[in-house]
């Protein structure tokens, strides 16, 4: 990354080695804490307060009482592909493989960020064309494993062409998915290096070789 790109409220910039490194869990406020991408594994600890290192679905838990419902079970991807759901019946965090929308059961549990109540009494997943001006940026995957990333053309929603983004739009328009490339001069999606890979272990023993040498 550069250094435009490592943003400072979630991010440590190091200006000897240029890298950007993952502030911890426990330095995000609440707010914060429920927004992070998921591979920063942080969520929101209603019963310790804090923001934590994910663990299980079961250990957040959530009540019900006459007036409102609290939402501490959210739909947190795990590593396993699965998804905490809310059990209203049980008032448990349970995981559950969902693929389509129509996999959640009660309107409490369904993903609002990548599904919706159709006409047709079932729940459908969301597009681009469906959303209206105010609140047409963005929606989530049903796997919540990407973000769909929308603009607002003329009189309606549709896809965003990600080729068009100059750098200064790159990070923003994306929601952070995508950074910008300096060798294409394009927005271009952040991929997670293939640590198995054997260029990436080359990379990492150059690097603790510079360490012992300094």
């Amino acid at each position: 990354m550069q250094q435009l790109d490592c943003l400072t409220d979630n991010c440590y910039w190091d200006a000897d080695s240029s890298i950007c490194t993952n502030k911890p869990c426990s330095e995000f406020s609440q707010s914060d804490c429920q927004i992070l991408p998921d591979p920063f594994n942080c969520i929101w600890n209603y019963t310790t307060n804090k923001c934590e290192n994910f663990t299980k679905c079961s250990d957040y838990s959530f009540n019900i009482d006459k007036l409102s419902l609290y939402k501490n079970c959210f739909w947190y991807q795990t590593p396993d592909g699965t998804q905490c759901v809310q059990n209203t019946e049980q008032q448990i965090c349970e995981s559950k493989l969902i693929n389509k929308c129509s996999d959640y059961i009660t309107n409490e549990s369904c993903n609002s960020f990548a599904c919706y109540w159709s006409d047709f009494n079932i729940f459908t997943e969301i597009t681009c064309s469906i959303l209206q001006q105010d609140n047409y940026f963005m929606y989530l995957s049903v796997d919540s494993k990407s973000v769909k990333l929308c603009q607002w053309t003329g009189n309606a929603c549709v896809d965003l062409d990600v080729s068009t983004l100059t750098q200064t739009q790159c990070l923003t328009a994306t929601d952070f998915t995508y950074g910008w490339n300096m060798d294409t001069q394009r927005s271009e999606v952040f991929e997670p290096p293939d640590i198995s890979s054997s260029s990436y272990i080359i990379l990492l023993e150059a690097i603790i070789l510079v360490i012992l040498i300094n």
